[in-house]
């Protein structure tokens, strides 16, 4: 009885009610960013909010989808585990970043 106690208490998360309720917040904030299309306009003195429901679909649907059908080609090709942790992986991303966020919709 005691293992089956001990396990469950290492296979939960430790972030605690302040933690979950933070990852909460936190994920409606950017989710409302993201339908806004990152668009917050106050004029004269009032919130003008203009809801980009374009840029919610493919933020919760369209690139969640991809992004799914692309392990799972990967996957029918090769089973093992995933586990790009290295230098190099490390040095691409810190390269692509920049370039990324350097396009034009990203400095509107």
């Amino acid at each position: 009885m005691m293992a089956t106690q001990q396990s469950s208490a290492v296979d939960r998360r430790q972030i605690g009610p302040i933690g979950t309720t933070a990852r909460i917040v936190l994920g409606l904030l950017l989710i409302g960013f993201g339908a806004l299309g990152g668009r917050v306009v106050v004029s004269q003195g009032h919130l003008q909010l203009q809801w980009d429901w374009a840029a919610l679909a493919v933020g919760l649907v369209g690139f969640p989808a991809l992004l799914v059908a692309m392990q799972w080609i990967r996957m029918n090709r090769n089973a093992t585990r995933l586990q790009e942790t290295g230098p190099l992986p490390t040095a691409i991303n810190i390269l692509v970043s920049p370039y990324s966020l350097a396009q034009p919709r990203c400095q509107q």
